[in-house]
């Protein structure tokens, strides 16, 4: 992982506060990342293998993914549709940029239910604007800032909160927890320095996101072509 060496070096407030993040987001699994916190810390700072017990320990609320059974008009547009399959990709491809691959690529039928939290008027209406202008930036730069404020403005709509829920189909409570908090380190200390090195960083990589590129053409196809 190309960041191994800035997470060995990250203070351990950066970790604590990427774990409270964490506790936040799944409170009923915060008694746990509590109680374990220090060897989850080892893990991501030492490479400390866990304990037979840790490797079994289970989720507090299962299936922790539990997908919703989404009953809303609004999930019956494709606009609204493609903007939400958009957002979970940009999320997708922050994520990536870490280092962590994900267990299996996201089908729509595991993203829209995860988004359903998210999918308000206020929020896509917000988002399709801010995808505009990731379409219509002209070079490699431009689009990486575009993802850079996209993902600002979904750090707080739970989007990222889903990417943690959909690792936690197929990954150990252990597991989960150690690559949570590391990522979220990495996360928390890009948006919290600005998006310069960011954008270095995602320019090398927008090579290759030829299907969140794609997934920009759609919401452009979907949402202004016959607006």
């Amino acid at each position: 992982m190309k960041n191994n060496t800035l997470l060995k070096n990250s203070s351990n407030s950066l970790l604590e506060s990427s774990l409270q993040i964490l506790c936040s987001w799944f409170p009923e699994e915060a008694p746990q990342l509590q109680k374990y916190k220090q060897e989850i810390f080892d893990s991501i700072e030492k490479g400390t293998k866990p304990s037979a017990m840790l490797s079994t320990l289970s989720y507090a609320s299962e299936p922790l993914s539990l997908h919703k059974n989404v009953q809303s008009e609004v999930w019956n547009s494709p606009c609204v549709n493609s903007i939400m399959l958009f957002s979970f990709g940009t999320v997708c491809f922050i994520v990536g940029m870490t280092g962590l691959k994900l267990p299996a690529t996201p089908t729509p039928n595991d993203v829209l239910p995860l988004m359903a939290d998210v999918a308000t008027p206020e929020t896509y209406g917000h988002f399709r604007e801010l995808i505009r202008i990731f379409n219509e930036s002209e070079s490699k730069i431009q689009k990486a800032k575009a993802i850079f404020d996209l993902g600002k403005e979904l750090w707080g709509t739970g989007v990222f909160k889903a990417i943690f829920k959909y690792m936690a189909d197929t990954m150990t409570w252990f597991d989960w927890a150690t690559t949570s908090v590391k990522t979220l380190a990495q996360l928390v200390a890009w948006f919290a320095t600005g998006g310069a090195a960011f954008a270095a960083q995602a320019v090398m990589l927008l090579v290759d996101a030829v299907s969140l590129i794609k997934s920009g053409k759609e919401v452009h196809d979907n949402c202004f072509t016959h607006s």
